[in-house]
Formats: C-alpha cells, structure tokens, sequence
C-alpha cells in the first residue's frame, strides 16, 4: 500500500543506492529473490511500480537491508545513534560519509586485515 509521500512504497530510490552499495546487479538480485528481472527492472524504473508483497520482503532480505528503508530511504531507529558513540568513532563515520562506495570497501577490507590475528 503506498504511502502519499515522494517515493515511498516504491523501490526507486533505496533499491538503485543500495543495488550499488551491494555491488549486485538486477539480474543477481533476481535470481537471489525469486523475482523476476523484469519485475525488479519495473520498480526502478523512472515512473515505478509499487512492489507486491513477496518482493517488498524477499528483495530486502538478499540486499540485507530492512523493508522500510527500501521502501522509505530511511534507516530504522536502531538502538544508539550515531552522537552516543565515541568522538573518535564519529569521526569516523563522518569521513566514511563522505568517500565512495569504492572508498568504503577498501576502508573496510583495511579494517579487516586489522582485526585479525597476524600468525
């Protein structure tokens, strides 16, 4: 059931962001899903079509993100924001805001490498 608001309960905005962020192609996420090509193809279109109820859960779970935010673009309130963290953390998260996907990753797998045990 979509909601008055610009874009919501349509895939247009949190889909195509998250898509790229996952680094899953359409043809991926269709057959992770269970929901056709073309189907996801139509909810990213520009004048999208608003997802049956199967693919409003099932794409979101493949992407690993909730129903509301790729429906919404917006994050569920999740236990601690980001200003009960520590100042050093968010700075962090500060400067990963601002980098690119491509950017993130390599941060990422930076951090990876410094978590675990060197034999």
């Amino acid at each position: 059931m979509p909601c008055a608001a610009h874009g919501a309960g349509r895939l247009d905005g949190g889909a195509k962001n998250t898509l790229e962020y996952a680094n899953i192609s359409v043809k991926e996420l269709a057959v992770l899903s269970g929901v056709k090509q073309k189907t996801i193809e139509s909810y990213l279109a520009p004048t999208p079509k608003t997802p049956s109820v199967k693919a409003a859960f099932s794409i979101p779970r493949v992407l690993k993100v909730s129903v509301e935010y790729l429906l919404t673009e917006k994050e569920e309130k999740k236990g601690r924001n980001i200003a009960s963290l520590p100042d050093e953390i968010q700075k962090i998260v500060k400067v990963l805001e601002r980098l690119s996907i491509r950017e993130r990753k390599a941060v990422l797998a930076l951090v990876e490498g410094l978590k675990s045990p060197k034999p």
